[in-house]
């Protein structure tokens, strides 16, 4: 990679993050105003403060880590089915560019059904699928 190719990505990448930084920042800050008012009150309510801010935290990045988890395991059907689809109709493309090429209409409607059969078939059990995995997860 280039110099400037390599400034170009650290220039995006930095303008992507800014606003995550901020909001980081943001964050920690509200965490020091707590810290100052609840000192205030005494070093066991700032424990309990700290104590309580921690396992809140700690449920947070849990829960977090399961959304993007869900996530990932949703992209990856969609993926799935996406390309079982995109290689259907890849295949169809090829037939009936053949049987158009030949001039035979006659097996080109054929084609043209069989193909739209069998998409309807496996989106429909992928749909199936899908709704009956919902029981599973």
């Amino acid at each position: 990679m280039k110099k400037s190719e390599f400034k170009y990505h650290i220039r995006k990448t930095s303008i992507l993050a800014f606003p995550v930084v901020l909001s980081q920042l943001g964050q920690m800050l509200v965490g020091v105003a707590d810290s100052a008012m609840v000192g205030q009150l005494g070093p066991a309510p700032l424990g309990a403060s700290s104590l309580g801010h921690g396992a809140f935290m700690l449920i947070f990045i849990f829960a977090m880590g399961l959304a993007m988890a869900a996530h990932q395991i949703a992209l990856s059907l969609a993926a799935l089915t996406f390309m079982v689809a995109s290689g259907l109709a890849a295949a169809t493309t090829i037939r009936v560019g053949n049987q158009l090429g030949l001039g035979n209409i006659r097996q080109l409607r054929n084609v043209v059904f069989v193909s739209l059969a069998m998409g309807i078939a496996i989106m429909a059990s992928f749909g199936i699928s899908f709704a009956l995995a919902d029981e599973f997860f």
